[in-house]
């Protein structure tokens, strides 16, 4: 909780308090409340500090999501899946999907006791999760969509039954992800393959 600062005028007890209690007011990070989201699907719904909550969809539409505040914007993506496979494209300021073949993705996987890796460039969005099961968590930290400059930024994602079993399906999936455009973007699509429900929080950092 905040601090309220103190209202003795122009003594020193005030400053120095003052002074104190901004310190402990920093914070790296803030929650972001982007507009409410849309959706395609059962129903969906956002808290009043941003938190996006979705059952069975398959299209979640995130704008104003991106405040030029912040330095790097991370999404927070936990889902309780049905097995399918998820996208993620930007949306522009206006708003409107961005499609444009300029996502580039360099993924490395682990499941089942082996590993993989590759690189797909100048493609249509990010696929960001190949199989999933019951549980499925995953974070994108992104450099550079509020501003005019290519995006940079990195996803990890967790994927496993309940209880978890060693096979392909339970996965640890790590990507470098770039988009080439100079372009500031407003927000974000997610698309699944098959309805899911679960939830998204948003992050600014400074």
């Amino acid at each position: 909780m905040a601090l309220t600062p103190a209202t003795v005028g122009g003594k020193i007890a005030a400053s120095i308090t003052n002074g104190i209690e901004t310190v402990l007011n920093l914070s790296p990070t803030s929650l972001i409340v982007p507009t409410t989201p849309t959706f395609t699907g059962t129903s969906g719904s956002m808290s009043t500090n941003g938190l996006i909550t979705f059952n069975a969809c398959t299209v979640i539409s995130v704008d104003a999501a991106f405040p030029t505040t912040f330095r790097r914007h991370i999404i927070s993506i936990q889902t309780l899946n049905n097995t399918g496979t998820m996208t993620f494209i930007f949306r522009t300021t206006a708003p409107a999907d961005d499609t444009a073949l300029k996502y580039d993705r360099t993924e490395v996987l682990g499941h089942a006791a082996a590993t993989a890796s590759a690189t797909t460039p100048s493609i249509a969005n990010w696929p960001l999760l190949q199989t999933t099961t019951a549980l499925v968590d995953m974070e994108l930290k992104l450099n550079g969509a509020a501003v005019a400059a290519p995006t940079t930024g990195f996803a990890t994602v967790g994927s496993h039954s309940n209880p978890a079993v060693s096979n392909a399906n339970d996965i640890v999936d790590v990507f470098y992800l770039t988009q080439q455009e100079s372009v500031a973007f407003g927000g974000f699509k997610i698309t699944f393959s098959v309805a899911c429900s679960g939830s998204i929080r948003i992050i600014g950092e400074y």
